[in-house]
This record gives structure tokens, C-alpha cells and sequence, in this order.
């Protein structure tokens, strides 16, 4: 059992002690406003291990020529359902060990048996969103993977402004549901400079001027999610354009946080823990694979069904490039 002591911390003697904690660098702002909409994350009470939503399959042939000089018995039309389907995702914090001695020696005129609970909180609760925003963009990629006519390959080289459209094109007519670009730090680079060399007057000054990027009038949500880059000689990049409710994060289960004081010991312990579950759904599948799945089942492509029947209709399209 690895239980933290006082030689885990500098401890300095008369200087302030100025940072707590080194937090995660990587976004975690990206859902609701922030993306348009398109990565919700809203808290509702799920039971069970899959949320399921039932819909009215699309109805072929709903509208017809009418013969106005023919008696005979038209033909019915079945009305059918199919269902999304969500799968929850079982997450732990800690547990995080660390003497309260050592909490003592940093901090001596602070409530020692309160310090692993408090100043580790933020860095917990960082690192839970960082956590979901990662799934989030792991399963959305895995099921818009499955789905040919909404990809864009441009694996041969880097992004371009052109790629962009080719992308959206993907989406026919309903392209204009799509609101964010959701792509990595190194995607964002290589198509800012592409665009600081078009001769193209005052696209190329405003790049290097305000260091933006021209996106065809959609956002661009920058995250250096390891769920954007698949490995490879050179590495592969996936670029994302979602619609309103792509993704959806239902915080299904109300986090249970649990603190205590561990005695026993040669010295106490302060002891840490925390657990939660977050249903995971994209727009147009449905998952059905086993429950409580691991990230690399959630990021399988044949565990995700397409049940609208129009790619159109589906989260998004998706670009590849190096």
C-alpha cells in the first residue's frame, strides 16, 4: 500500500510555501455554450448501466403521388422504433494517502486533518472533467468512424482551409447545423500557417496580425485530447465538426465523496476518495457493448450502431490529416 510521508514534500523552513498543486494541463471547458452546444453536460439521475431513448424510425414513402382516378386500396405504412442507447462510465478518484505530519510540516498553522480533503479538491475535480471531456471526444470519434460518408481523408498531409470545406460538404444540406470545430493544438498550427500564406488580401493579415484562424465561420475548440491522434508513422489527426447535442455527458450519479483519518499507524493518515458515473451518448448511435466499458472499448468503432437511418442526421463529420 503506497502512503505518502513527509519525504514526498520540500519542506522549507521559513519561505512561503506559494503553489499547492500542479494541475492537469489540458482544457476542460468544453461543454455547453463553450462548444455551441454541441458537447453537452447536464446532471440527471440515471438508473441502471444504459440510458435508453426511444425515437419514430424515419417513415419511407410518407408522401406520394395521388391517383385521383383510381378506386383501389392504398397501401399502409408501419410505423417502426428504434432507440439511442447511452452507456454509463464508472469513475474513481484516489484513494490519495498522505501522512498528516507531512501536511503539518508545510502547512503548521493549518487544520492538518483537512488538507488532503481541501487541497487536493481542485485537482480532483479538474481531472474528472478532464477525464469526460476525453470520452466524450474518444466516443464520438469511434462512432462517426464507422460512418464513410462523413469522413474527409486528407491523411496524405496537413490540414487546409480547403479540408474544412470538404468536410462540411460531407454534410450536404445539413451543414448548416454544424457550429464547432473541435481539433488538436498541432492541427490549429499547421492550419494557421497554411492560411498566413494565402495571397489573399487581409486573410493573411489578420492571421498574423490577431493570430486567428478562418474556420468558415464556425468556432474552434483547441484540446489536445489523445482521443484526436491515432499513432502511426507519421501520427494521424482527427478533426471533428459537430452539431447541436453531438455528444451528451449526463452526470448520472451524484459524486460520493469520502474522507477519513486512518490510525493504526506510526503516524496518521489523512485518506481520500471519491467516486461518480457519467452517462456517455452520441447523437444517432446507439452502444452496445458491455457495460461499464474501458476506454478502448468506448473507442471502438463496432461497438457503436448507427440508428438514424440518414448520415445526415448523424453528430457530425470528421477529417483526418498529419
Amino acid at each position: 500500500m503506497a502512503i505518502g510521508d513527509k519525504t514526498d514534500f520540500v519542506i522549507y523552513e521559513d519561505e512561503a510555501f506559494a503553489g499547492f498543486s500542479d494541475m492537469i494541463k489540458q482544457r476542460s471547458d468544453l461543454f455547453n455554450e463553450a462548444s455551441r452546444g454541441a458537447i453537452t453536460l447536464v446532471t440527471r439521475a440515471e438508473r441502471g448501466d444504459f440510458t435508453k431513448r426511444s425515437f419514430i424510425d424515419r417513415l419511407s414513402g410518407l408522401v406520394t403521388r395521388r391517383d385521383i382516378t383510381a378506386t383501389t386500396a392504398a397501401t399502409g405504412i408501419a410505423v417502426t422504433q428504434d432507440e439511442q442507447v447511452s452507456v454509463k462510465l464508472n469513475r474513481k478518484g484516489g484513494p490519495i494517502e498522505q501522512t498528516l505530519d507531512s501536511w503539518a510540516k508545510i502547512m503548521p498553522d493549518e487544520d492538518t486533518t483537512r488538507q488532503t480533503s481541501f487541497r487536493l479538491g481542485e485537482q480532483l475535480a479538474k481531472a474528472f472533467q478532464v477525464n469526460m471531456i476525453d470520452a466524450a471526444i474518444r466516443g464520438c470519434e469511434a462512432a462517426l468512424d464507422g460512418v464513410v460518408a462523413l469522413e474527409h481523408n486528407r491523411s496524405a498531409g496537413t490540414l487546409r482551409s480547403q479540408d474544412l470545406a470538404d468536410g462540411l460538404g460531407k454534410l450536404g444540406d445539413a451543414s448548416n447545423e454544424m457550429v464547432v470545430w473541435v481539433m488538436h493544438s498541432k492541427v490549429a498550427t499547421d492550419l494557421l500557417k497554411e492560411q498566413m500564406g494565402l495571397a489573399i488580401t487581409n486573410v493573411s493579415d489578420v492571421n498574423i496580425i490577431e493570430g486567428t484562424i478562418a474556420t468558415l465561420g464556425r468556432p474552434t475548440l483547441i484540446v489536445d485530447s489523445p482521443a484526436l491522434i491515432e499513432a502511426g508513422s507519421p501520427d494521424t489527426y482527427i478533426t471533428l465538426g459537430l452539431k447541436v447535442g453531438a455528444v451528451s455527458c449526463v452526470e448520472s450519479e451524484l459524486p460520493r465523496f469520502q474522507d477519513e483519518i486512518v490510525t493504526g499507524l506510526e503516524n496518521l493518515v489523512g485518506r481520500v476518495q471519491v467516486e461518480t458515473a457519467f452517462n456517455l451518448g452520441v447523437l444517432g448511435f446507439k452502444f452496445g457493448a458491455t457495460i461499464n466499458p474501458t476506454d478502448a472499448q468506448v473507442a471502438t468503432t463496432g461497438n457503436w450502431t448507427q440508428v438514424f437511418a440518414s448520415h445526415k442526421s448523424l453528430a457530425g463529420c470528421r477529417i483526418y490529416s498529419q
